[in-house]
């Protein structure tokens, strides 16, 4: 009321924008409490500041408001990644998971990232022998929490650790923070078994424990739930491998709804062995569930191409680049440009693949043979 420097302002300023900077969930807070505090300051820079000629209309000024309050929402409504709706985002909570637990009776002492710790709670409750080891609110001794940060990054510590808290079972995100490679040390681990897999989790078993027998029976042998050991699959051709391996993918996929990373390995192992109408099936599904899926229309370009459909093939390559999958196309959009004779766009991009690749022979023969032909 004074028009003065206000102490509980920013006092209030200081406590917000502090939590703010340090966790992006604390924006909606910031907004919040500033609202009444900048609404008045730009009230009273309207009435000092704002040329008589330019002061708008009380029905005016509130409709351009409310315009701006919905546009500068936009760019956020438009990222692929938004889904409009209201339910659980099925690529973030173990629902699946949760129900192999029940489905298979695993009890004991559980291990899980603490993100995962709501679900459970929720789902098992009040069952004292399905509690998770760390919750949301990351509860226990400051050495515990110390403890659990450190067998993320650090595989000794990791062992020692479970072997200090006998865990039965293990529950891990498949993407979690970075530098965590407890998913690697598990797959590595011959002590454990992994028995389920989706997009969110993974779940482990003692392969010495009261479910040695589910090991035996249901645990993955080929398909990991972490990268190292899948990267060192990408080299193998061994055919008696890549079965075993689309068996346990088709397993995964069946599993959970939350199945887009199974579905992709499919298209990749299609695309592989030539079954370009399996692999799109596959990546559509995949797709369905992701949106964000690595190397979509890359792939779906791959399948065309296989296929003979080459103008399809070059639209989805370029759609490939303006989407961000791949930062070049035109070594591969140029020899299909060259067999639909479109000879002066192939020679085009052949010219724009030489700058990316100097000195590539096949390239400069592709140039001398579209500049010869426009």
């Amino acid at each position: 009321r004074a028009r003065r420097a206000d102490p509980v302002e920013f006092l209030l300023w200081a406590l917000v924008t502090s939590t703010a900077l340090m966790s992006q969930r604390f924006t909606s807070t910031w907004a919040i409490v500033a609202a009444p505090f900048l609404g008045r300051d730009l009230a009273w820079w309207k009435e000092r500041a704002w040329p008589e000629g330019l002061r708008l209309g009380p029905a005016v000024a509130p409709a351009l408001v409310a315009v701006a309050c919905v546009a500068v929402c936009i760019p956020e409504w438009s990222r692929r990644e938004m889904q409009p709706g209201v339910g659980l985002d099925p690529l973030a909570a173990p629902d699946a998971a949760c129900t192999f637990i029940e489905r298979e009776g695993l009890r004991g002492r559980f291990f899980n990232h603490f993100e995962l710790s709501g679900l459970m709670l929720w789902r098992f409750w009040p069952q004292q022998d399905r509690l998770p080891f760390m919750d949301i609110h990351q509860s226990g001794t400051a050495r515990e929490r110390l403890n659990y940060v450190a067998c993320m990054s650090n595989e000794a510590a990791w062992r020692q650790m479970a072997e200090a808290y006998r865990f039965d079972v293990a529950i891990l995100r498949r993407v979690h923070a970075r530098g965590d490679r407890l998913l690697d040390f598990l797959d590595a681990d011959s002590t454990w078994g992994m028995v389920f897999v989706d997009d969110v989790a993974a779940i482990y078993v003692r392969r010495g424990g009261p479910y040695a027998a589910l090991v035996r029976e249901q645990g993955y042998r080929v398909l990991p739930g972490g990268k190292a050991k899948l990267a060192a699959l990408e080299g193998r051709s061994d055919s008696t491998l890549r079965a075993a391996f689309r068996r346990e993918l088709t397993r995964s996929a069946g599993e959970s709804a939350a199945s887009s990373t199974a579905l992709s390995l499919l298209a990749s192992l299609d695309l592989l062995e030539a079954r370009p109408d399996s692999a799109r099936v596959h990546l559509g599904a995949a797709h369905a569930i992701d949106p964000l899926l690595l190397y979509y229309h890359y792939r779906l370009a791959a399948a065309e191409r296989a296929e003979g459909h080459l103008a399809r093939a070059v639209e989805l390559f370029r759609r490939a680049r303006r989407s961000g999958e791949v930062a070049a196309v035109d070594a591969e959009t140029a020899p299909l440009l060259e067999r639909l004779g479109r000879r002066s766009e192939a020679n085009q991009a052949y010219r724009r693949a030489l700058r990316a690749n100097p000195a590539n022979a096949e390239i400069e023969a592709g140039i001398a043979r579209t500049a010869a032909g426009r």
